[in-house]
């Protein structure tokens, strides 16, 4: 992001008009309507302004489009296992209950998590919680709020495979390959997602494939 031009205060209120006014127009009428222009006449803040904080404007979209993890980090957070459930139960959940939000708004979830930004992930999620900390209220501590503060997702399905890699005696080279293709699946699972008409009963399908696929990988 570009060089601060005013407080830190200021400044805050700048990202977070440019911020909110991408998250209503993409709310509105799709990512496909974000500008440049229009988002800069929504904040009230001109073009320039804007180009002083970030990049370009993937990097504006992909942190305005952290704000669609808000259902996912709700759901995640009243529902999550209890810590008496076992590695693979809490690995189970957290990716059913990812994949199933991802599948919402499968264009979103594949520019945040395998776009052109991604690998600023980590540093768009920070950015993006530190101007609305409100959203990490009452998140448990624990591998759980580890995956969500991690970025990529790489990082993220680390945090809960580990412990039940470990349950389950598999050595770290070998949880590091079951890593990368389970990542790379989900990311085949969402292109192939972009391109359908979705419904709930597809959704559901696609999830358990996904899933299946997943354990599979582990069983190999």
């Amino acid at each position: 992001m570009g060089r601060t031009k005013y407080s830190e205060e200021k400044r805050n209120e700048i990202v977070s008009s440019f911020v909110k006014a991408t998250i209503e127009i993409m709310k509105e009428d799709g990512v496909e309507a974000v500008s440049i222009r229009s988002v800069s006449a929504r904040a009230g803040y001109s073009s320039a302004t804007l180009y002083l904080y970030f990049t370009d404007l993937n990097e504006l979209i992909s942190i305005a489009s952290v704000f669609y993890l808000r259902n996912y980090v709700r759901d995640i957070s009243e529902t999550c296992p209890s810590q008496e459930c076992s590695a693979e139960e809490l690995y189970r959940y957290t990716w059913e209950t990812f994949a199933r939000h991802a599948l919402n708004k499968p264009e979103i979830y594949l520019n945040l998590f395998f776009g052109p930004n991604s690998g600023s992930l980590q540093e768009m999620v920070h950015e993006y919680y530190a101007l609305f900390p409100e959203e990490l209220e009452n998140i448990r501590r624990g591998p759980v709020l580890g995956m969500l503060e991690a970025g990529n997702l790489h990082d993220r399905n680390r945090a809960v495979l580990a412990p039940y890699a470990e349950e389950i005696g598999m050595p770290e080279g070998e949880m590091e390959m079951a890593n990368n293709i389970t990542v790379a699946y989900f990311r085949s699972i969402l292109e192939r997602a972009c391109k359908m008409d979705l419904d709930e009963s597809t959704k559901k399908h696609l999830v358990g494939e996904f899933l299946q696929g997943a354990f599979f990988i582990l069983r190999t």
